[in-house]
Protein backbone atom coordinates (compact mmCIF):
# COMPACT_ATOMS: atom_id res chain seq x y z
CA UNK A 1 0.00 0.00 0.00
CA UNK A 2 1.88 3.31 -1.05
CA UNK A 3 1.99 5.93 1.84
CA UNK A 4 1.83 8.88 -0.87
CA UNK A 5 -1.59 10.29 -0.37
CA UNK A 6 -4.42 11.27 -3.39
CA UNK A 7 -4.24 14.76 -3.45
CA UNK A 8 -7.90 16.04 -3.36
CA UNK A 9 -8.86 18.04 -6.26
CA UNK A 10 -8.78 21.86 -5.60
CA UNK A 11 -11.79 23.88 -4.34
CA UNK A 12 -13.77 25.87 -6.34
CA UNK A 13 -12.46 29.24 -5.11
CA UNK A 14 -15.44 31.24 -7.52
CA UNK A 15 -18.22 29.42 -5.72
CA UNK A 16 -16.76 29.82 -2.37
CA UNK A 17 -16.25 33.69 -3.29
CA UNK A 18 -19.72 33.86 -4.68
CA UNK A 19 -21.09 32.39 -1.54
CA UNK A 20 -19.36 34.65 1.07
CA UNK A 21 -20.93 37.68 -1.11
CA UNK A 22 -24.12 35.84 -0.35
CA UNK A 23 -23.43 35.56 3.17
CA UNK A 24 -21.99 39.19 3.76
CA UNK A 25 -25.01 40.76 2.19
CA UNK A 26 -27.45 38.97 4.11
CA UNK A 27 -25.26 40.03 7.28
CA UNK A 28 -24.63 43.35 6.34
CA UNK A 29 -28.30 44.18 5.53
CA UNK A 30 -29.30 42.66 9.13
CA UNK A 31 -26.66 45.35 10.38
CA UNK A 32 -28.77 47.84 8.61
CA UNK A 33 -31.94 46.69 10.21
CA UNK A 34 -30.60 47.19 13.62
CA UNK A 35 -29.01 50.10 13.47
CA UNK A 36 -31.58 51.68 10.96
CA UNK A 37 -33.30 53.87 14.20
CA UNK A 38 -29.66 55.28 14.98
CA UNK A 39 -28.51 55.76 11.36
CA UNK A 40 -31.58 57.03 9.36
CA UNK A 41 -30.97 60.49 10.20
CA UNK A 42 -27.74 60.80 11.16
CA UNK A 43 -26.04 58.48 8.37
CA UNK A 44 -28.61 58.12 6.03
CA UNK A 45 -25.93 57.16 2.97
CA UNK A 46 -24.36 54.73 5.22
CA UNK A 47 -27.89 53.06 6.09
CA UNK A 48 -28.39 52.78 2.44
CA UNK A 49 -25.27 50.95 1.94
CA UNK A 50 -25.78 48.62 4.73
CA UNK A 51 -29.76 47.67 3.67
CA UNK A 52 -31.52 49.53 0.44
CA UNK A 53 -34.50 48.22 1.37
CA UNK A 54 -37.46 49.89 -0.15
CA UNK A 55 -38.47 50.89 3.82
CA UNK A 56 -34.92 52.72 4.10
CA UNK A 57 -35.25 54.30 0.46
CA UNK A 58 -38.62 56.08 1.89
CA UNK A 59 -36.90 56.83 5.23
CA UNK A 60 -34.13 58.44 4.11
CA UNK A 61 -35.82 60.36 1.46
CA UNK A 62 -37.90 62.16 4.42
CA UNK A 63 -34.85 62.88 6.05
CA UNK A 64 -33.22 64.61 3.52
CA UNK A 65 -30.69 62.90 1.77
CA UNK A 66 -29.17 64.02 -1.70
CA UNK A 67 -30.26 62.47 -4.90
CA UNK A 68 -26.84 61.48 -6.23
CA UNK A 69 -26.41 58.95 -3.15
CA UNK A 70 -29.71 58.21 -2.76
CA UNK A 71 -29.56 56.74 -6.58
CA UNK A 72 -25.95 56.06 -6.55
CA UNK A 73 -25.51 53.89 -3.38
CA UNK A 74 -28.81 51.36 -3.89
CA UNK A 75 -27.42 51.04 -7.54
CA UNK A 76 -23.94 49.66 -6.15
CA UNK A 77 -25.48 48.14 -3.09
CA UNK A 78 -28.22 45.83 -4.81
CA UNK A 79 -26.38 45.36 -8.21
CA UNK A 80 -23.67 44.14 -6.41
CA UNK A 81 -25.49 41.09 -4.78
CA UNK A 82 -27.54 40.73 -7.49
CA UNK A 83 -24.54 39.52 -9.33
CA UNK A 84 -23.41 37.41 -7.19
CA UNK A 85 -26.98 35.67 -7.19
CA UNK A 86 -27.53 35.45 -10.92
CA UNK A 87 -23.78 34.12 -11.54
CA UNK A 88 -24.24 31.76 -8.41
CA UNK A 89 -27.14 30.03 -10.12
CA UNK A 90 -25.85 30.21 -13.61
CA UNK A 91 -22.94 28.87 -13.47
CA UNK A 92 -23.76 26.27 -10.41
CA UNK A 93 -27.83 26.12 -11.67
CA UNK A 94 -28.50 22.73 -9.63
CA UNK A 95 -26.50 24.02 -6.34
CA UNK A 96 -28.74 27.25 -6.77
CA UNK A 97 -31.77 25.58 -7.45
CA UNK A 98 -31.11 23.90 -4.32
CA UNK A 99 -30.18 26.74 -2.44
CA UNK A 100 -32.90 28.33 -3.86
CA UNK A 101 -35.93 25.76 -2.31
CA UNK A 102 -34.31 26.05 0.75
CA UNK A 103 -34.41 29.99 1.06
CA UNK A 104 -38.57 29.33 -0.29
CA UNK A 105 -38.98 27.55 3.24
CA UNK A 106 -39.34 24.01 1.33
CA UNK A 107 -42.45 25.51 -0.21
CA UNK A 108 -42.16 24.10 -4.14
CA UNK A 109 -45.11 26.16 -4.94
CA UNK A 110 -42.75 29.77 -4.35
CA UNK A 111 -40.14 28.62 -6.64
CA UNK A 112 -42.88 27.50 -9.41
CA UNK A 113 -44.10 30.38 -9.15
CA UNK A 114 -41.19 32.14 -9.66
CA UNK A 115 -40.52 29.99 -12.65
CA UNK A 116 -43.54 30.11 -14.34
CA UNK A 117 -43.43 33.97 -13.89
CA UNK A 118 -39.62 34.68 -15.30
CA UNK A 119 -40.55 32.32 -18.10
CA UNK A 120 -43.82 34.40 -19.09
CA UNK A 121 -42.42 37.59 -18.55
CA UNK A 122 -38.37 37.15 -18.96
CA UNK A 123 -35.85 39.44 -17.92
CA UNK A 124 -38.56 41.96 -17.32
CA UNK A 125 -39.11 40.28 -14.19
CA UNK A 126 -36.01 41.89 -13.26
CA UNK A 127 -37.64 45.67 -13.37
CA UNK A 128 -40.64 44.26 -11.52
CA UNK A 129 -38.58 42.43 -8.67
CA UNK A 130 -35.40 45.12 -9.31
CA UNK A 131 -34.40 43.36 -5.28
CA UNK A 132 -35.90 39.98 -5.34
CA UNK A 133 -33.39 36.95 -4.78
CA UNK A 134 -35.75 35.27 -6.13
CA UNK A 135 -35.23 37.00 -9.79
CA UNK A 136 -31.51 36.64 -9.92
CA UNK A 137 -31.48 33.42 -9.38
CA UNK A 138 -34.17 32.55 -11.74
CA UNK A 139 -32.46 34.47 -14.72
CA UNK A 140 -29.19 32.84 -13.67
CA UNK A 141 -31.06 29.32 -13.75
CA UNK A 142 -32.29 30.65 -17.01
CA UNK A 143 -29.18 31.64 -18.57
CA UNK A 144 -29.72 34.93 -19.62
CA UNK A 145 -26.94 36.61 -21.00
CA UNK A 146 -24.66 38.51 -18.51
CA UNK A 147 -25.44 41.80 -20.56
CA UNK A 148 -29.01 41.42 -20.67
CA UNK A 149 -29.02 40.54 -16.57
CA UNK A 150 -27.01 43.46 -16.01
CA UNK A 151 -29.54 46.03 -18.29
CA UNK A 152 -32.58 44.78 -16.51
CA UNK A 153 -31.09 44.89 -13.34
CA UNK A 154 -30.20 48.71 -13.75
CA UNK A 155 -33.36 49.46 -14.93
CA UNK A 156 -35.12 47.88 -12.39
CA UNK A 157 -32.88 49.28 -9.71
CA UNK A 158 -33.06 53.24 -11.33
CA UNK A 159 -37.18 52.74 -11.68
CA UNK A 160 -37.16 51.88 -7.65
CA UNK A 161 -35.33 54.35 -6.35
CA UNK A 162 -37.02 57.01 -8.94
CA UNK A 163 -40.29 55.39 -6.95
CA UNK A 164 -39.47 55.65 -3.77
CA UNK A 165 -37.95 59.22 -4.55
CA UNK A 166 -41.22 60.59 -5.56
CA UNK A 167 -43.04 58.90 -3.06
CA UNK A 168 -40.99 60.55 -0.28
CA UNK A 169 -41.52 63.90 -1.86
CA UNK A 170 -45.36 63.23 -1.41
CA UNK A 171 -45.56 62.18 1.93
CA UNK A 172 -42.22 64.12 3.03
CA UNK A 173 -44.60 65.75 5.98
CA UNK A 174 -45.78 62.38 6.90
CA UNK A 175 -42.16 60.71 7.33
CA UNK A 176 -40.74 63.93 8.65
CA UNK A 177 -43.33 63.39 11.87
CA UNK A 178 -42.18 59.69 11.94
CA UNK A 179 -38.83 60.42 12.14
CA UNK A 180 -39.08 62.23 14.95
CA UNK A 181 -40.46 59.44 17.17
CA UNK A 182 -38.31 57.28 15.43
CA UNK A 183 -35.42 59.90 17.51
CA UNK A 184 -37.58 60.00 20.18
CA UNK A 185 -37.35 56.00 20.55
CA UNK A 186 -34.43 54.92 19.17
CA UNK A 187 -33.06 53.14 21.83
CA UNK A 188 -36.25 51.01 22.33
CA UNK A 189 -36.70 50.43 18.84
CA UNK A 190 -33.12 49.27 18.24
CA UNK A 191 -33.52 46.38 21.02
CA UNK A 192 -36.77 45.67 19.44
CA UNK A 193 -34.86 45.06 15.77
CA UNK A 194 -32.39 43.07 17.95
CA UNK A 195 -34.93 40.75 19.07
CA UNK A 196 -36.57 40.94 15.93
CA UNK A 197 -33.77 40.02 13.78
CA UNK A 198 -32.33 37.20 16.12
CA UNK A 199 -36.05 35.43 16.25
CA UNK A 200 -35.91 35.61 12.21
CA UNK A 201 -32.86 34.11 12.23
CA UNK A 202 -33.26 31.40 14.72
CA UNK A 203 -36.38 30.62 13.05
CA UNK A 204 -34.71 30.13 9.42
CA UNK A 205 -32.09 28.08 11.06
CA UNK A 206 -34.34 26.01 12.68
CA UNK A 207 -36.40 25.49 9.29
CA UNK A 208 -33.73 24.66 7.34
CA UNK A 209 -32.53 22.12 9.80
CA UNK A 210 -35.86 20.17 9.84
CA UNK A 211 -35.62 20.61 6.03
CA UNK A 212 -31.88 18.55 6.17
CA UNK A 213 -33.44 16.51 8.47
CA UNK A 214 -36.42 15.34 6.69
CA UNK A 215 -33.97 14.79 3.18
CA UNK A 216 -31.64 12.91 5.15
CA UNK A 217 -34.91 11.02 6.77
CA UNK A 218 -36.15 10.45 2.98
CA UNK A 219 -32.22 9.54 1.07
CA UNK A 220 -32.82 6.65 3.58
CA UNK A 221 -35.59 5.40 3.42
CA UNK A 222 -35.42 2.18 1.07
CA UNK A 223 -39.06 2.32 0.65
Amino acid sequence: MSDVETPKPPADRRLTWLGAAVGVSFVVANIGTVLSAKLVKSHPAILLALSSRNRHLLLVKGAGIGIAPFVLIPLVRLGGVALAYFLLARDYGDKGKAWLEREAGGLPGTVGWAERLFDKVGPSTLILFAGSQLAWLMAGLRRISLKTFVTFEVIGILARVTFFWFLGERFKPQIESFLKIIGKFTLPLTLLLIGTVVYQTQRSMKRISAQDAAKQANEGDPT
